[in-house]
């Protein structure tokens, strides 16, 4: 007699490979049981430090005007060009206003011109006039324009005085004396004066020959150039001790070497040679060499 077998519950018979028959003897373990799902993770990132960005902003930069300040005027010079010189610095400062250029003009002022102020009442709307017209009852000429005429005739290049600084000179008076001249008329003026005026006599005769064509500006260059050529051939002195003779004192004498003159010489013909090429007509060059 068969006994009948309570099915084992633990076995499962669809698990079974195939072609196996599940018996009473037949033990096949339970499934395997999965492990629980791990609950999400949340990775918690910690935020980097944030770096403040520094932005360099540019550092204004102020820029101080100085102020110009005026020569000092004593009466020594021609006020009228004192006068010229104060106005350009009240343009350059912006000194509008009769205040400021009544305060800066008596600082200005010094010795016997400062005296004149004693008679201005500086609050007095018309102070800066009063004081220009001191000025010129002071220090100025009675007729100032023939009085430049006069000087500008007379005018002639001093010692001390180079070509450049001549040039500008005459330029002044001029425009003193004839202060409305044309532009032509007044650079013809000068150019006679100049010509006339120089300190060399020999520049001067080099000039009415070589630059009669010339306007003011290339006759005061071609002078400069001549000065510079006479500087080169300036002839050099050498100095020579004489050995002394016992019974006298020893001497000391400036002779001129005798090959100095041939150096001169040939100094003399290079550079007259080089100013007649650059100023004299072709065909005079070619007639004085056919003689």
């Amino acid at each position: 007699m068969h006994a009948q077998l309570a099915p084992n519950s633990a076995v499962n018979f669809n698990a079974l490979p195939t072609g196996m028959t599940a018996t009473a003897d037949t033990v096949v373990p339970p499934p395997t049981a999965m492990p629980p799902p791990m609950p999400p993770t949340t990775i918690h990132s910690t935020p980097a430090a944030a770096v403040p960005q520094i932005f360099s902003q540019p550092v204004p930069t102020f820029i101080v005007k100085q102020p110009q300040m005026p020569k000092p005027y004593s009466g020594v010079t021609s006020y009228q060009s004192f006068k010229e010189h104060f106005e350009r610095i009240c343009r350059v400062n912006a000194w509008t206003t009769t205040e400021d250029k009544v305060q800066n003009l008596t600082l200005a002022l010094e010795g016997p011109a400062a005296e004149i102020l004693k008679d201005v009442n500086e609050a007095n709307p018309t102070a800066y006039d009063e004081i220009w017209t001191l000025l010129a009852r002071r220090f100025g000429q009675t007729d100032a324009p023939r009085d430049a005429m006069r000087r500008f005739d007379n005018r002639r290049q001093t010692g001390s005085e180079s070509i450049p600084e001549y040039a500008q000179a005459l330029r002044v008076l001029h425009r003193e004396a004839w202060p409305t001249a044309t532009s032509s008329q007044r650079d013809s003026d000068l150019k006679r004066r100049f010509e006339d005026g120089v300190l060399n006599p020999e520049m001067s005769q080099f000039l009415r020959l070589h630059a009669r064509e010339d306007d003011l500006s290339t006759t005061v260059l071609k002078a400069r150039q001549f000065v510079e050529a006479s500087d080169i051939i300036k002839p050099k002195k050498s100095v020579r001790i004489v050995t002394p003779s016992p019974s006298h004192d020893a001497h000391v004498h400036c002779v001129q070497d005798p090959g100095t003159d041939q150096t001169l010489a040939k100094a003399v013909t290079a550079a007259m040679t080089n100013l007649f090429k650059q100023y004299m007509p072709v065909t005079f060059m070619s007639e004085v060499k056919s003689e």
